[in-house]
Formats: C-alpha cells, structure tokens, sequence
C-alpha cells in the first residue's frame, strides 16, 4: 500500500507524529546507531524497504545481518538486535515473510487507516 501523505487528515498526522517520536525514543534508548534511523523509522512507519542490512535484520538473518553490517553496524550489533526483537511491531518482524506483508501493508499508518476505515464501515 503506498501512503499518499498529502491526504491525510490532522487526526492521521498527529497518530503519525506520536508514532515517530515513540520509535525514535526508543532507538536512542536502545543506542541504535542514528545513520539507520530513518530506515528503520520509514520501514515502521510506512512500510518503505530498508536497505539491504535492515532488511537482513527485520527478516532475522543472522548471517546476512552480519556480511551487511557496516563497522558502526557491526559495533552496535546487540542493540539494533535488541530494538528489533523490543521495540519493533511484532508483526513487522521475524521471518522475511513477516518484513514483506508489512511492506505490502504499508506499515503502522497503513494499518491504521486500514482500521479507521473498517471502524468507519462497522460504526465501532
């Protein structure tokens, strides 16, 4: 699902807005390297493929993780593993299955407008 940013209401933006800063925040606590933050953000947020370590990450390879590692990557290796497995969706991680239905998904907003939608639908 591609996310049209323009079209969002000031209610989907401030969801937006608050989910940012949540995952940003628990980056810096986790002392996940800030040259892959947006990666990772784009990746939660919208369901934007990362590059190709990330990818290796959220998919839980181990040994692509590490032959794609950068040496800052390699460095803080435990950390970007311990915010994937904590601080990332569940369902945006684990098996490369998992990393590609989130992508198809479109992430937290595409799931969110999903179930706004769904809700509207449903009136609950």
């Amino acid at each position: 699902m591609v996310i049209d940013l323009a079209t969002l209401t000031e209610e989907e933006k401030g969801f937006l807005e608050i989910e940012r800063k949540k995952y940003k925040g628990r980056m810096l606590r986790e002392s996940v390297p800030r040259h892959i933050h947006e990666g990772f953000l784009n990746f939660i947020l919208y369901g934007i493929e990362p590059g190709s370590f990330l990818r290796a990450v959220l998919s839980n390879d181990l040994k692509e993780s590490f032959g794609r590692a950068d040496d800052t990557n390699l460095r803080h290796m435990f950390s970007i593993v311990s915010f994937t497995r904590n601080g990332c969706p569940a369902a945006a991680q684990g098996s490369e299955t998992s990393f590609l239905s989130w992508i198809e998904w479109g992430g937290l907003v595409g799931l969110y407008l999903v179930n706004k939608k769904k809700q509207e639908v449903t009136g609950g």
